[in-house]
């Protein structure tokens, strides 16, 4: 995947140093390499996986937002537009300047998306997911293999299936809460490292005794 990215931006390079009378229209469109050929806006610190993420997007509208040590698996398909008008008499993607020679016409208004899709923090996505537009994966939340995301996942929720049902919650309320206050994430990495027993450990028993020993802040 690393290897393919670095190919398409050597490839888009050379297009873009051609004189200017060779203006194809592909070039014209793009504005700027990263925001065409990378949907994913940002990537937080020690996520790893992002690389493996398919984007389906239709335009440069829309992003994808990935938080803090999220566990990304293979194949994941994040939509960022793309459904089609069910209102309407045909779902075909005619716009209103199709022509016969053209049926798709400007494709201005053929395509809907729900807006940017926003994974948290400490998120664990497994294989083959596909996540539709517009919606939010929660701090903490697990979403497993084969899943397809079409509401938003709550912080420390486990989902999976098609389309996506609750499992549980990976700790009780109380545990949730307190995790999400904490933060960890946040934390800067002579602290995390410092605190692996911690982390490495179930946070229900030990978790508020820990925040109460542990004047660690996120500032």
């Amino acid at each position: 995947m690393q290897l393919e990215k670095k190919f398409k931006e050597v490839i888009v390079k050379v297009l873009l140093s051609l004189p200017k009378k060779y203006d194809l229209k592909a070039m014209r469109q793009i504005r700027d390499y990263r925001e065409l050929c990378n949907p994913i806006s940002s990537v937080g610190e020690g996520t790893y996986g992002d690389s493996n993420i398919i984007v389906h997007a239709f335009n440069m509208k829309h992003k994808i937002q990935i938080g803090k040590y999220c566990s990304i698996a293979d194949n994941v398909h994040v939509f960022l537009g793309g459904n089609h008008h069910m209102y309407r008499t045909t779902t075909f993607p005619f716009s209103r300047t199709s022509t016969k020679d053209n049926l798709f016409g400007s494709g201005e208004d053929q395509f809907i998306s729900k807006g940017d899709v926003i994974i948290g923090n400490d998120v664990h996505i497994g294989s083959n997911v596909s996540i539709m537009s517009g919606l939010k994966i929660g701090n903490g939340s697990v979403v497993g293999a084969f899943a397809h995301v079409t509401r938003d996942v709550l912080p420390y929720e486990i989902v999976g299936g098609n389309p996506i049902q609750h499992i549980r919650f990976r700790f009780n309320s109380e545990t949730i809460k307190v995790l999400l206050e904490l933060s960890w994430w946040d934390w800067p990495k002579d602290v995390l490292i410092q605190n692996l027993d911690f982390l490495l450990s179930p946070p229900d028993i030990n978790l508020i005794r820990f925040n109460e020993s542990n004047n660690i802040t996120n500032e």
